[in-house]
């Protein structure tokens, strides 16, 4: 498949970038939540890139895996997990992710960001004019901030 991503057309693509087909343990993940390199063990809903598809690199960057998460990567992967949650609470292991994504954002946003970034701040300031950041409420369900209290 390496080889051959190239060749694919582009709504062939889309749909690998979109479909979890990478095996991590025990589940398939979309290759948007694997990174080569995380700083913290945010299990269930961010992964590092196993080391047995080490030579997969290519691939994996064709399929949308990144070097590291970046604030729209926390952004984006919270507004899955409430989709994929679709208003119900968070498992105690879920909510402990979520708050270690949400450290990690807040850490980023405050912390300068390089100018071949500037897509990406882009991004954020839309996602915060948006009201899109979601945090978990204090039933544990993920939730716009603007709705909390």
């Amino acid at each position: 498949l390496q080889k051959q991503f190239e060749v694919l057309d582009s709504d062939e693509q889309r749909l690998l970038r979109e479909a979890p087909i990478i095996p991590v343990g025990s589940k398939f993940v979309k290759a948007s939540r694997l990174f080569l390199r995380l700083d913290d063990d945010l299990f269930p809903f961010m992964f590092e890139v196993p080391r047995v598809f080490g030579a997969f690199d290519t691939l994996f960057k064709s399929l949308g895996t990144s070097q590291s998460p970046l604030p729209h990567h926390y952004i984006i992967t919270l507004e899955e997990i409430s989709r994929e949650a679709n208003w119900k609470p968070l498992n105690i292991n879920e909510l402990g992710s979520v708050l270690k994504m949400l450290k990690s954002l807040a850490k980023q946003l405050v912390t300068p960001v390089e100018s071949s970034t500037h897509g990406k701040e882009n991004f954020i300031a839309r996602a915060r004019a948006e009201k899109r950041l979601l945090v978990p409420n204090e039933k544990n369900i993920l939730v716009r901030i603007s709705e909390c209290v």
